[in-house]
């Protein structure tokens, strides 16, 4: 059968033609097995009958269209569609919080998505920088990337391998970390009670 997603637009055709009467003068009924009869689009003088449809309920449709003649002759033909559900947005949050601009951030997942058909999930990310869509699309974000009072917000999309669903969605401001140092050389290495010391630090970082 076909697939199409909740409140996607389907494109339904169907061909008709009958020994007495014109296409255009059957009768046709558009039944769901789920929804019953959703439509009675008749068919054109050629005999095609075709409109389009997004409002069918999620789940697995029989679809069986009639065409009735003018004697109350019956024929029908069947398909089968999969309407699927998206699923839900995940319930997620951003750590450490608080964070320091040399800590990784990470987008932690408290309420996976929900999927009302049942099907597994996959998790895609975007992190935006001070409310603007930045490349980076993994998780963790990288410490090298934030800097002290920046403003890092993640969406955290669901995907059922048929649609991505809403969005889970944290903010946290960047703080300060304190600064680095490897080392401090004191000179002179030999040193008398009127001698001066000097204290030279070494990699020191910010």
């Amino acid at each position: 059968g076909d697939l199409a997603n909740l409140d996607e637009i389907v494109y339904f055709k169907a061909i008709t033609s009958d020994y007495e009467d014109d296409p255009e003068k059957l009768i046709l009924s558009w039944e769901s097995s789920l929804d019953g009869v959703f439509s009675t689009q008749p068919a054109s003088s050629g005999g095609s009958a075709e409109f389009s449809e997004n409002t069918l309920s999620r789940g697995t449709h029989t679809i069986t269209v009639y065409a009735t003649d003018s004697d109350g002759m019956t024929a029908s033909d069947s398909a089968t569609l999969f309407i699927n559900g998206a699923p839900e947005a995940p319930v997620v949050h951003i750590d450490p919080d608080p964070a320091d601009s040399n800590e990784a951030l990470i987008a932690t997942i408290d309420t996976p998505s929900f999927d009302p058909d049942g099907d597994a999930i996959t998790y895609s990310y975007e992190w935006y920088l001070n409310g603007v869509v930045t490349s980076n699309v993994t998780n963790p974000l990288a410490a090298s990337e934030t800097i002290r009072g920046q403003v890092w917000t993640v969406y955290v999309y669901p995907n059922d391998s048929h649609i991505t669903g809403p969005a889970g969605t944290d903010s946290i401001t960047v703080g300060n970390s304190p600064p680095t140092m490897t080392g401090v050389t004191v000179t002179p290495r030999t040193a008398y009670t009127d001698d001066t010391l000097t204290a030279t630090p070494a990699g020191y970082y910010d």
